[in-house]
């Protein structure tokens, strides 16, 4: 079991780590953290709250921080979006049952099952698909969606691009990072909200 992971009774506890502007902490330690949708995320584990925890290295407060610089630059127009930012720190508290681990063989095993089942599915319709159409978070979406699997959080294992994999334009496929995405973010314990980091930007 990773580090920051613990078992109690037929709950699962992760901490997790989630980098962005300072200007943001407030508002997340009040109201709790946001579900992401839509296609920007289906490369990755589909609908969720976004986190790093422990399992590829480095730390996953290493990634947070990671993220939160590559993300506050501005490609568009070319300036700093914040130079103030932060890595959260929080604890998820998770249904063992409805934990869905992509980084563990029964994980991967159940994915592989419902991304054969869905493809299976396009094909019997004559669905023709496009390039790049089917991606993990889409097949983990649609299976949800059919209520074949209660999920409140996916975990995996990915490459992503942070800001000198973006300066160099790199697109390596071997993982740097472990995410957690938490789709029911009642599992987010509001009072283990905190800031872990805080700094700034040297431009």
């Amino acid at each position: 079991m990773p580090q920051n992971q613990a078992m109690v009774g037929e709950k699962i506890i992760i901490q997790v780590f989630h980098g962005t502007s300072y200007s943001k902490f407030d508002s997340l330690k009040k109201n709790n953290f946001l579900k992401s949708t839509g296609i920007e995320h289906e490369r990755y584990l589909g609908d969720g709250a976004y986190f790093f925890c422990d399992g590829v290295p480095p730390k996953p407060s290493i990634s947070a921080e990671k993220w939160a610089i590559a993300e506050a630059w501005d490609n568009d127009n070319f300036r700093y979006k914040y130079l103030e930012y932060c890595v959260v720190e929080a604890k998820v508290e998770l249904d063992q049952s409805k934990f869905l681990d992509l980084t563990s063989w029964d994980g991967i095993e159940i994915f592989n099952y419902f991304r054969d089942k869905y493809v299976g599915k396009l094909r019997k319709a004559g669905r023709q698909l496009s390039r790049g159409e089917l991606k993990d978070g889409h097949v983990i979406n649609e299976a949800i969606k059919s209520s074949a699997i209660e999920v409140e959080a996916v975990k995996g294992n990915y490459f992503f691009k942070f800001k000198d994999e973006r300066i160099v334009k790199a697109q390596f496929t071997t993982p740097n990072c472990t995410i957690i995405a938490v789709r029911n973010t009642d599992c987010i314990l509001k009072e283990s909200i905190k800031i872990f980091l805080k700094n700034r930007i040297s431009k």
